[in-house]
């Protein structure tokens, strides 16, 4: 019977400039529409992660979460090629919203370049979500 929704696995390859191979399987969930606005209502969102602002940005953008539960949370900041040059552990945070406040001039000593990067939030138990920025000149 249809349940609303289908999936697939699907296995994600990233190699590095050293040849380095790393590879997950991951398992994607393709909602039927009408089942998902049902499924909102009854299924609270315990993590949210907005979009960051000012997008694009030059040299600083604050990204903006919310949590529905307290949770430990972990913010990365990564290149497009995969490269995480921000990784921002913030421990155990309370129900609410919140905020980081990312500059964005330097990392490891070097300027970063304009272009797409992508930030993600993780709680304690894995679950991850993701979005795009961009820095401009």
């Amino acid at each position: 019977p249809n349940a609303g929704f289908s999936f697939d696995e699907i296995t994600v390859s990233v190699m590095d400039m050293a040849n380095n191979l790393i590879q997950d399987t991951v398992v994607v969930i393709f909602w039927n529409e009408n089942c998902l606005s049902s499924l909102k209502e009854t299924i609270p969102l315990r993590l949210i992660l907005e979009q960051n602002y000012p997008n694009p940005f030059q040299h600083y953008t604050t990204i903006p979460f919310q949590l529905k539960q307290s949770d430990q949370i972990t913010l990365f900041i990564y290149t497009t090629e995969g490269e995480l040059i921000k990784k921002e552990h913030f421990g155990r945070l309370p129900v609410g919203e919140h905020q980081y406040f990312w500059t964005a001039a330097q990392v490891n000593g070097s300027a970063l370049r304009p272009g797409w990067y992508f930030y993600a939030l993780r709680n304690q138990e894995g679950a991850t979500l993701v979005k795009k920025m961009i820095m401009i000149e």
